[in-house]
C-alpha cells in the first residue's frame, strides 16, 4: 500500500511505543504502513473505519489515542482482491430449473470467449459444496470438448467452503470448514488476481451478507422456466445494487454487472 502525503512532510505515522515512520513522500516511497503493524487495540476503531476509504488515511500525532484531535487526508493505492459472483439467471429470476436443472444455459462461442477472457482475470475459485461437486465431475474430463476452459478451471486454485463435505479431490482444492470471514478476509490481502464465485448461491447469499462481495455479474438468458430456485433465496436483508455496466450477446443474453452498495 503506497502512501502518498498530501501534506506537509513533518507528519509522521506511529507504530505502537512511538517508532516514528515518515510519510512516504519524504523517503522515496520507502516505508509502507500496512495492516501487518502493530496499532494499539484503542486505535483500532478508527483505523477500521478509514482502511478501505481511498482517499482517506489516519496520521497519529501522538501516542495517546486520547490526543489524537487530526486527520489528514491522504491519496492511499491498494491491491486488494476482488471477489466477483458470476451467475446465470432465467427471465424470470430462476438460476436452477427443477431438480436442480442447467440444461437451459445458453452457451455459445462468444460465450466461451467472454468466460476464457474473465478466467484469465482471477487466481482463485470460490465453491460451495453443491456447485463444486457439479464442477468436479466434469471439469476433470471436458479437455476434449473444451481444452482451454477447462484447462483453466483445473489449474485454477479452487477454495470449498463446506461444513459436510470431508474431503476434496479434484486439483489445487482447499477445504475449508470454518472462520469464513476470516479465511476470506486474509485470501483477499493475497498479492494476485480476483477470486471468482460461480454459482454457489447459498455462499453467495452469507458472502454478500458479509459485505465480502465486490462484485456481481448476472447473467439474463433469454427463457422462461415458471418454476426453479431463485438467486438469493433466504437472504434476510434488503441489498442495494448499483449497474455500472451492461453487455448484450448475440445470443440474446444480457449480462449485467452490478456493485453491492
Amino acid at each position: 500500500m503506497n502512501l502518498k502525503c498530501g501534506n506537509s512532510c513533518d507528519y509522521f505515522n506511529r507504530k505502537k511505543g512511538g517508532e516514528i515512520f515518515p510519510c512516504a513522500c519524504c523517503s522515496n516511497l520507502g516505508e509502507r504502513f500496512d495492516s501487518e503493524i502493530d496499532l494499539d487495540s484503542r486505535y483500532v476503531d478508527i483505523f477500521e473505519q478509514l482502511r478501505f476509504d481511498s482517499k482517506a488515511f489516519l496520521f497519529l500525532g501522538e501516542k495517546d489515542p486520547e490526543s489524537v484531535t487530526e486527520i489528514h487526508t491522504v491519496s492511499v493505492e491498494y491491491n486488494v482482491k476482488k471477489i466477483i459472483f458470476q451467475t446465470i439467471l432465467s427471465v424470470d429470476g430462476y438460476f436452477e430449473g427443477p431438480d436442480r436443472t442447467i440444461d437451459w444455459h445458453v452457451v455459445d462461442e462468444e460465450f466461451n470467449n467472454y468466460t476464457i477472457d474473465f478466467l484469465n482475470q482471477v487466481d482463485t475459485l470460490f465453491f460451495g459444496r453443491i456447485t463444486y461437486e457439479l464442477m468436479a465431475s466434469y471439469w476433470p474430463t471436458a479437455i476434449t470438448d473444451n481444452p482451454i476452459i477447462a484447462t483453466k478451471m483445473n489449474e485454477l486454485t479452487k477454495i470449498v467452503f463446506s461444513k459436510t463435505l470431508e474431503k476434496v479431490q479434484w486439483i489445487n482444492s482447499t477445504l475449508i470448514h470454518t472462520n469464513i470471514q476470516k479465511e476470506i478476509t486474509n485470501l483477499k490481502k493475497q498479492k494476485g488476481k480476483d477470486i471468482a464465485i460461480f454459482g454457489s448461491s447459498d455462499l453467495a447469499v452469507t458472502l454478500i451478507e458479509q459485505k465480502l462481495i465486490d462484485e456481481v455479474r448476472i447473467f439474463i438468458n433469454p427463457i422462461v422456466l415458471g418454476e426453479g430456485k431463485t438467486l438469493f433465496q433466504g437472504i434476510q436483508n434488503r441489498i442495494n445494487l448499483k449497474l455500472f455496466q451492461t453487455k448484450t450477446f448475440r445470443s440474446g443474453n444480457v449480462l449485467l454487472y452490478y456493485q453491492p452498495l
